[in-house]
């Protein structure tokens, strides 16, 4: 064979791999926990979103206990999958958010260690995240004062 018969052939076979790769979809999946506030009280709770993305979504994370809070889950997952094609090329993307309720038991700053999440490709984990709690001054008061000016009629 010549070189230039030998060009197609190579040319068909690189396209031809690079066309497979760039049709395969991502099958891992993709972690991620946030709270729904940085700071709180003692006693009121803040929320804790664990969101597993991607084609592996696979079991709840294991909450571990956590010495000052208090972590029950807050209702059912929520899930969502999303289909678009352009140009005639398909892709999917889903998700599941799992939701928790942390409430802290006394003042402090809390850590919330890596959560480690299975899924149908491996394991998945989060990082871990800080948050503070103080104790109220005010109780479950709460002050307001309202001021004003009084204007002169015309």
């Amino acid at each position: 064979m010549t070189r230039h018969q030998r060009l197609p052939k190579a040319l068909t076979l690189t396209l031809t791999c690079l066309m497979v790769t760039g049709m395969a979809t991502t099958t891992r999946a993709d972690v991620v926990a946030q709270l729904s506030a940085r700071e709180s009280y003692v006693g009121m709770p803040i929320t804790l979103y664990v969101q597993v993305s991607g084609q592996g979504s696979g079991q709840a994370p294991q909450i571990p206990e956590i010495d000052g809070l208090k972590i029950t889950q807050a209702g059912a997952p929520s899930r969502s999958s999303q289909v678009s094609i352009i140009n005639g090329r398909r892709t999917e993307s889903s998700s599941v958010t799992y939701a928790y309720r942390v409430t802290p038991k006394r003042a402090g700053i809390f850590q919330i260690p890596p959560l480690v999440v299975n899924t149908t490709t491996g394991t998945a984990r989060t990082k871990a995240i800080r948050f503070s709690a103080a104790k109220s001054e005010t109780g479950d008061l709460m002050f307001a004062e309202v001021t004003g000016q009084i204007g002169r009629a015309h």
